[in-house]
C-alpha cells in the first residue's frame, strides 16, 4: 500500500487537529504543515511559527511547509527550519490564491523554471536538508509543465507532490487525473498524487491505475470524513465505534481551541470552519452548518452538536 499523507490546509489542518486525529485515528503517515513564509516587513506570524515547532506537535511525523518568491527567502526559511531542528522541509508550488500568486509564491513560480531553479539550488544545497515539491500542473496552462519537471529532474529531491489542476482553476471542477498519468513517469523523485480522494473507491482506483507511485496525500477527503484513512487501510469499526471516534475528534479540537481562544465569537468561528467539511457526514448537512453560523454563544452551540451526534447513532 502506498503511504498516505494529510494535506497542509490552511486554516483546517493546524497543530491542533493533526495532533488529535494523530492521537485518535494514528492512520497517517507523514502530516504536512501548513506554510510559513515571510510577511510584510520581514516577519513569520507567530500563528504560523507555533506550526513546525517540535514542542506543539505530538508527533515527529510531520514536515513543515515554506511559501517563498525566491533564493534569499528559501534560504531565511529553511536555517530557521534547520535551528528548530528539522531535516525535511516541502516548498510549495501550488497555492493558487491571488493573494498569493500576485507576489511571486506558490503556483506562481510554475510559470518561471529559472526562479524555480534558483530555489532548488538554495534548497538542495545543504547537507542534511530532504527537499520535497508540492505543486500544481501549471497556472493557467498545462503546457510548459514539461519545463518544471526538466527543472525538478536536475537536483535530488525526495519526492514531488502533484495536484493535477491549473492555478487558474482554484478547487472547481475535477482534477485532471489522465494528465497525471500521462507525466507522473516522466519525473526523476518519487512521486505523490493529490486531489479528488475522497472515498476508498477513489483511492482504490487511483492505485490500481498508477500502482507505481510512492504515495498519496489526502486533504478535504479526511476533513470531510476522518476515517477515510481507515476505511482505505481495511480496518472495521462498529457504528457505536465511528460515532465515538469521530465525537472524540471533535470534542478535542473544541477543548483545545477552547483553551487558547478568548470569547465566545472567537470560538465559535474558528467551529464553524471546522464543521464546514465535518458537517459532510452527517443527516441534512446544509441545515446543519447554518445553524453552527448562526451560533452566538457556546451553549447553544453545545446542543446543536449533541443533537447532530445523537442522529449519528
Amino acid at each position: 500500500m502506498q503511504k498516505i499523507y494529510l494535506a497542509p490546509l490552511q486554516g483546517f489542518t493546524d497543530y491542533i487537529f493533526r495532533n488529535a486525529y494523530n492521537a485518535i485515528f494514528g492512520d497517517i503517515d507523514c502530516y504536512y504543515t501548513p506554510y510559513i513564509l515571510f510577511e510584510k516587513g520581514g516577519e513569520i506570524r507567530n500563528s504560523k511559527l507555533k506550526e513546525v515547532l517540535f514542542q506543539n506537535n505530538n508527533t515527529d511525523n510531520f514536515i513543515p511547509q515554506i511559501l517563498v518568491a525566491n533564493a534569499e527567502e528559501t534560504k531565511d526559511l529553511i536555517d530557521i527550519l534547520i535551528e528548530e531542528g528539522h531535516s525535511s522541509v516541502n516548498i510549495n508550488m501550488g497555492c493558487p490564491y491571488p493573494m498569493v500568486t500576485k507576489k511571486g509564491r506558490g503556483s506562481a513560480l510554475l510559470s518561471s523554471p529559472n526562479t524555480i531553479a534558483e530555489i532548488l539550488d538554495v534548497a538542495c544545497g545543504y547537507d542534511n536538508m530532504k527537499v520535497s515539491v508540492k505543486c500544481r500542473i501549471g497556472f493557467d496552462n498545462r503546457e510548459d509543465f514539461g519545463s518544471v519537471i526538466d527543472t525538478f529532474n536536475n537536483y535530488n529531491l525526495d519526492e514531488v507532490i502533484v495536484h493535477p489542476r491549473l492555478a487558474t482553476q482554484m478547487y472547481d471542477g475535477r482534477a485532471d487525473f489522465d494528465f497525471f498519468k500521462s507525466i507522473y513517469k516522466q519525473i526523476k523523485a518519487p512521486v505523490c498524487y493529490n486531489g479528488d480522494i475522497c472515498t476508498p473507491e477513489d483511492y482504490n482506483k487511483l492505485t490500481s491505475e498508477v500502482p507505481e507511485i510512492n504515495s498519496v496525500m489526502i486533504g478535504r477527503g479526511i476533513l470531510q470524513n476522518p476515517l477515510l484513512v481507515s476505511d482505505i487501510k481495511g480496518k472495521e469499526y462498529s457504528k457505536t465505534e465511528r460515532v465515538s471516534m469521530l465525537r472524540k475528534l471533535h470534542d478535542t479540537v473544541y477543548e483545545e481551541y477552547s483553551g487558547m481562544l478568548s470569547g465566545d465569537a472567537h470560538l465559535l468561528s474558528k467551529m464553524y470552519a471546522f464543521w464546514t467539511y465535518f458537517s459532510e457526514l452527517f443527516p441534512d448537512n446544509k441545515k446543519l452548518i447554518k445553524a453552527i453560523k448562526k451560533c452566538k454563544r457556546k451553549d447553544n452551540y453545545n446542543a446543536i452538536v449533541f443533537r447532530s451526534f445523537m442522529l449519528l447513532k
